[in-house]
């Protein structure tokens, strides 16, 4: 009888404490594709959102049946994330947790795809045209303060860029001296050979243009004379005709 006592009082004792013992709350995720499909091996990550700083569930990767199940958690609100290659990231906020079993599905939108396309000429159009920077190369102030210093100096870098045989034109005097580079505004390389601003069809040509007003007046003159007491008579004519030619340029 006193043994039987001694139960009850027990009994009754432990069945409170038994009644507010806190039940663990699990989460089942399913992650599914937009046509339902479950997707396996993805990334499934669950951050507690009422706690501060915020705790990070370790991430649990999908069975065969796209499903991940978190036990042992506190119930309350957490943030679901979901990641596979090939799907953008799929996140769920205000997943709300409670005591004992709870699911939740979460959709991985397909990834977007991106393509640009630029239309233009083909490479051999853009080779093939005598105004596309193939053929020209300008240079302006900035390009200028970075050349030698000193005039041969400048003169020789341009001759490697333009050619050996290039003609330099100093503000379209040809064979006048290079001026300081202070006074340079402008120097444009001309690779086109059959240009119609090309005046030696033998060789290319380097346009310098000084600064307005810095320098000092230049200018050049030239005469060619050909006269026909310096020509043979040709084989087929019997008589040498007259012949003379005088040209002048400045």
């Amino acid at each position: 009888m006193v043994a039987a006592v001694v139960t009850a009082w027990a009994l009754l004792i432990t069945a409170p404490a038994m009644a507010q013992a806190p039940q663990d709350a699990r989460l089942i995720v399913v992650v599914t594709d937009p046509s339902g499909a479950v997707i396996r091996g993805a990334a499934v990550t669950l951050a507690a959102e009422e706690e501060a700083p915020r705790v990070t569930v370790p991430a649990l990767v999908t069975s065969a049946a796209g499903s991940a199940t978190f036990a042992a958690l506190k119930p309350g609100r957490y943030t679901l994330t979901a990641e596979f290659d090939g799907f953008d990231i799929g996140v769920a906020t205000g997943v709300r947790v409670a005591p004992g079993e709870n699911r939740q599905a979460i959709i991985l939108p397909l990834k977007r795809i991106q393509e640009s396309v630029s239309v233009g000429p083909s490479a051999q159009a853009i080779a093939a045209d005598r105004r596309g920077d193939r053929f020209t190369m300008t240079l302006d102030s900035a390009d200028i303060d970075r050349l030698p210093d000193d005039p041969a100096a400048l003169a020789q870098q341009l001759l490697t860029w333009a050619g050996e045989g290039a003609a330099i034109r100093v503000n379209g005097v040809l064979g006048a001296p290079l001026p300081a580079k202070a006074q340079l505004a402008s120097i444009r390389i001309v690779r086109d050979q059959f240009a119609a601003e090309n005046h030696a069809a033998n060789a290319d040509e380097i346009d310098v243009i000084t600064k307005p007003g810095d320098g000092p007046l230049e200018g050049s003159l030239t005469w060619r004379l050909r006269d026909g007491s310096m020509t043979a008579r040709s084989p087929f004519v019997p008589v040498k005709g007259p012949e003379r030619t005088q040209q002048y340029q400045g």
